[in-house]
């Protein structure tokens, strides 16, 4: 029965830490999802606060600051993350996805040796974890072992579109004989994947019948040109039947190759029509050519670690005798108008060319300088001296160390030795670049 004078007994908040802890990490997560780190950060802090040993508070802010540590080079953000998530796992040992988490963030933190470590314990764990086997390869990878490195290799860990846009009921190809077409599908990888696992193909097509890629439009030209292809197409519509099925990179498992003999011949050619269209255009440039870009693909989320600004590379610039010749792409053009110094622009043709067209032009150049992008893996492909800036840490094929590539024989590379400092990476290049350019005009001087 209704009470007519509408009178309610008040009930007292209930001041429950619990529940506010809760709307702290939820209002952290919607943060943290929309870029907004410092916000996210606090709130989790807020969340620990109320409950004091949340695990689960704990890895989010530890992912929340290695996040924004890696984006903004900051290893005090780093450290912390590591610290973070130690302290979980203390309070749950036996959480496998914490160990994984650990060992992404000591990646970030350029710590691959202690990365491992986590990880073959997450192993011990859980034997058949196929992330933590998959991320315990490309540890090792980074590390150099290209011994055990390929075991459980899974090159799209990052990008779950790549597993999703597989064909279904087509199995997985590991390498067995068989009649029937393989299908390479990269149609949803990094073109930069696409042009590096595609020197396999050849190799693949001596166990089938057939081998189809599936690429995006603007690959198609220049991936048409790989030995082993028997057709390449841009529309999964007009696919043919096919009996097995890989990403691009998956050949590498497949094949599983030894860091000593990896980096073979180049495997990509330059379509000599094209060539010829370009030539007077690259021609007429003096000196000593040398191709740039400075940013890869923006809507990878690591993008801004790998890339850097065009105004880096101004000590390239006050090298006498060279010539630098813009072959970017995107919205990162723009950078030419503010950069303190000369570029040559190709003109709109080079803009809406594709790759093909961008491999006529390498072709065509005495050297390219470039950030960890597509445009390095075209040009150590073609055969073109490439020199790579690389951040700290680098991307798992570029190994921790060194100055040569076990992918690509033409291929230098210059490494940060503070992550985030490339003024130190671009006056190593330029003192380099004034030494190819002085050994370019003794060679002109003797002929």
């Amino acid at each position: 029965m209704s009470d007519p004078t509408g009178w309610r007994p008040s009930v007292p908040p209930i001041d429950d830490p619990g529940a506010r802890a809760n709307a702290h990490s939820a209002r952290g997560a919607r943060l943290a999802g929309e870029g907004r780190f410092r916000e996210a950060v606090h709130e989790f802090r807020a969340a620990l606060a109320l409950v004091p040993g949340n695990p689960i508070a704990l890895n989010n802010l530890a992912m929340t600051l290695g996040r924004a540590g890696a984006l903004e080079s900051d290893r005090s953000q780093l450290s912390a993350a590591v610290d973070f998530l130690r302290e979980a796992i203390q309070i749950q040992p036996s959480a496998v996805g914490l160990y994984q988490n650990l060992a992404a963030v000591l990646a970030l933190a350029d710590r691959p040796v202690e990365a491992l470590a986590a990880l073959e314990e997450a192993v011990r764990l859980e034997p058949s974890n196929a992330r933590t086997l998959g991320l315990r390869s490309l540890a090792r990878l980074t590390l150099g072992d290209y011994d055990r490195g390929w075991d459980h290799f899974d090159p799209v860990l990052g990008n779950p579109a790549a597993r999703a846009r597989e064909i279904p009921g087509v199995p997985r190809w590991r390498g067995e004989t068989m009649p029937g077409a393989l299908l390479i599908n990269g149609q949803e990888e990094g073109q930069g994947d696409c042009i590096q696992g595609i020197r396999f193909a050849a190799e693949a097509r001596r166990r089938l019948g057939a081998v189809v890629a599936l690429v995006p439009p603007s690959l198609a030209r220049l991936v048409a040109r790989a030995p082993g292809l028997d057709r390449v197409e841009t529309d999964r519509g007009r696919l043919p039947a096919v009996a097995a099925q890989v990403v691009p990179m998956d050949l590498a498992a497949v094949f599983q190759p030894k860091r000593e003999t990896i980096a073979g011949a180049a495997y990509l050619t330059a379509d000599p029509a094209a060539v010829d269209r370009w030539r007077p255009i690259v021609g007429a440039v003096p000196g000593l050519r040398v191709g740039i870009a400075w940013q890869g693909n923006p809507a990878f989320h690591l993008d801004t670690c790998r890339s850097f600004r065009l105004a880096e590379m101004g000590p390239l610039a006050r090298v006498d005798g060279v010539s630098l010749i813009s072959l970017q792409k995107g919205p990162a053009v723009a950078q030419r108008t503010s950069a303190g110094f000369p570029t040559t622009d190709l003109g709109p043709s080079y803009d809406a060319g594709d790759w093909l067209e961008t491999a006529a032009v390498v072709h065509l150049l005495d050297l390219v300088i470039t950030s960890d992008s597509a445009l390095a893996h075209l040009a150590g492909a073609l055969g073109t001296p490439v020199w790579v800036a690389l951040a700290r840490p680098a991307d798992w094929r570029w190994l921790v160390d060194g100055d040569d590539s076990p992918w690509y024989r033409s291929m230098r590379l210059f490494r940060q030795k503070t992550p985030g400092e490339w003024g130190p990476v671009f006056q190593q290049i330029a003192e380099a670049l004034a030494g190819m350019e002085a050994r370019s005009r003794g060679r002109e001087h003797i002929r």
